[in-house]
């Protein structure tokens, strides 16, 4: 269950007034710059005047060297191995003999050849009139000398199939007129 929110109600209605002025004041724990210095040249001298007599002198032995290949293979190696006697004494006189399947996943030509009619009828049988025609305009960019860039567009195709062939040769043209600013007028696709 969700806690209930506490009563703020007292915020809203609280005198400011009662308040008294406090100047901020700002810690800065970063050491200046000479504090770093400072410690930087007593450093350096700390480490000019150490007397290097009082070290013991000590060779360096490795402790942890990577493992051989031999070392690996023998740390892999079990401590006790299994019993394989029962392997050497065993009547294969007692097997059944059984015989492998190989269940084909894929379908057979028979098949293919059902599911491509099928598929076939379906599309022969689609209606087409439940389709919105479309009306698509290719546009290209096309870049001038002066560096401007005209729009040139193509004639718009339809999505909606044409039954003869003066339908597809009456519509006009579009296409874009550069003005005198070199601006162009664009067109957009609309749906019908």
């Amino acid at each position: 269950m969700a806690e209930p929110k506490p009563n703020v109600s007292e915020v809203t209605e609280f005198d400011s007034t009662k308040l008294k002025h406090v100047e901020t004041e700002e810690k800065n724990t970063l050491p200046s710059s000479e504090m770093i210095q400072e410690e930087a040249v007593e450093s350096r001298s700390e480490v000019k005047s150490f007397d290097q007599t009082k070290l013991k002198h000590v060779e360096t032995e490795e402790k942890n060297p990577l493992p051989t290949a031999a070392t690996l293979k023998e740390e892999m190696r079990p401590e006790t191995l299994p019993d394989v006697s029962g392997v050497k004494d065993f009547d294969k006189g007692n097997l059944k003999e059984s015989k492998t399947e190989e269940k084909a996943v894929l379908p057979t030509k028979e098949v293919i050849d059902e599911e491509k009619k099928e598929t076939r009828a379906e599309v022969k049988s689609f209606d087409k009139t439940t389709l919105k025609p479309v009306q698509t305009e290719e546009k290209a960019v096309i870049p001038t000398a002066e560096g401007k860039t005209n729009v040139s567009e193509t004639t718009p195709k339809s999505s909606e199939p044409s039954n003869t062939e003066s339908d597809k040769t009456t519509s006009p043209p579009t296409s874009t007129t550069p003005t005198d600013t070199g601006a162009t007028k664009k067109k957009s696709c609309t749906l019908l």
